[in-house]
């Protein structure tokens, strides 16, 4: 147990401190639409990767969001604009933390549209002013000037981080790079050594959550598993042992 708590003492530094980056974006029109689910299909196939990452994520960016509609523009535009409830259930179903990279969403994106038109002819073409507008996030990444060597520091950041910080760690930096988990997953366990603080953040469902809410739930993680809580447990065990003595 003393190993335990030597580990994760607030004031043991990482082998490399975690420097966290923001981001600005322009979002800007490509210039192509789609009137039918076969034109959609065609647009998803040949735009680049920054409008499939838009359409997929942008939405996480808002502070406050409705649960209950679909998670990707695709998948609204398809039960809104085409009236198609089968097809969005199915896009928005994609969990884009299954895949590493934007081309392997795409490719399962593709897929299942591609297995819907087999066995459903959807004729529907929507007027101009209905169509589904690509658009593309232009993004420049620059670095906030703010390092955590420790548990301490990372929390104190975290506090008042901003939000584009924060979707930078966890979203766009893992599938610009092509890995399977973000930033702060992969800093715990391989710079803090911390294996189950790094669990627990990967066990929490980013995608269904606004970025007020991950904030949130990233300090209770932390806060729970700081040490002052662990050696508040370990004194409320001891003296709980000790009343039981005197008892005795």
């Amino acid at each position: 147990m003393c190993n335990n708590i030597f580990r994760i003492m607030p004031g043991k530094r990482a082998r490399k401190g975690f420097e966290f980056f923001t981001t600005t974006k322009i979002v800007e029109y490509t210039g192509r639409g789609a009137s039918t689910i076969e034109e959609l299909l065609k647009g998803i196939k040949e735009v680049d990767g920054s409008v499939i990452f838009h359409h997929t994520h942008h939405f996480i960016q808002q502070l406050h969001f409705v649960r209950d509609e679909p998670r990707n523009d695709f998948a609204y535009w398809v039960l809104e604009a085409l009236d198609e409830p089968e097809l969005a259930e199915i896009l928005n179903s994609i969990d884009p933390t299954e895949y590493d990279s934007i081309r392997e969403l795409r490719n399962k994106i593709i897929e299942e549209i591609e297995k819907f038109l087999k066995t459903h002819n959807n004729q529907h073409k929507v007027s101009e002013d209905k169509q589904f507008y690509f658009l593309r996030t232009n993004t420049f990444v620059f670095s906030t000037k703010l390092l955590a060597w420790t548990l301490d520091d990372f929390v104190k950041i975290i506090e008042k981080i901003g939000y584009n910080s924060i979707y930078y760690h966890l979203f766009e930096s893992r599938l610009q790079k092509e890995q399977r988990e973000d930033d702060f997953v992969l800093w715990f366990r391989d710079e803090l050594e911390l294996p189950e603080l790094a669990e627990k953040m990967k066990k929490f469902d980013i995608y269904t959550s606004s970025l007020s809410d991950i904030r949130t739930e990233i300090l209770r993680i932390l806060r729970e598993y700081h040490p002052e809580n662990i050696f508040e447990k370990l004194r409320r065990f001891i003296k709980k042992v000790l009343n039981l003595f005197e008892k005795k």
